[in-house]
């Protein structure tokens, strides 16, 4: 299992995206296809913050890593990803999957495995106004 996070940095504009993305496919992808699992969150780095979420590159992000909000099982882990840097915003529009994973998991409508061990992961400090 592999956890990337934070490696296209300081590159949220269009300058220099194909080279950067370019280079992290190169460092971190391998070759020919692997079974093992990997899972990607974006950082304010790549998309902004809060109301400085950039749209463009939110959804260029999303286009090549996949959804930011996101649980799933492995063996006995139950791994939830977060995107806190949306919720940190007032754009309903970018945080629609945040919110809509915090709601399945209030409502209990998403399980975590019994007994098992749980792993948050979310870029920016979680606070209880952000969400609603």
């Amino acid at each position: 299992m592999s956890f990337i996070c934070k490696y296209l940095t300081k590159n949220f504009y269009l300058t220099r995206w194909d080279e950067e993305l370019h280079r992290f496919q190169h460092l971190f992808l391998p070759e020919k296809p692997i079974k093992t699992p990997t899972f990607y969150l974006a950082g304010n780095h790549d998309i902004g913050f809060g109301e400085h979420v950039i749209p463009e590159a939110f959804y260029r992000f999303r286009k090549v890593f996949g959804v930011f909000s996101y649980m799933t099982n492995l063996g006995n882990h139950s791994i939830i990803a977060l995107d806190t840097i949306t919720l940190s915003g007032s754009n309903n529009t970018l945080k629609k999957d945040a919110k809509e994973l915090i709601q399945r998991l209030g409502k209990g409508e998403i399980y975590l495995l019994n007994n098992s061990i749980v792993f948050f992961f979310f870029e920016i400090t979680l606070l209880t106004n952000l969400f609603f």
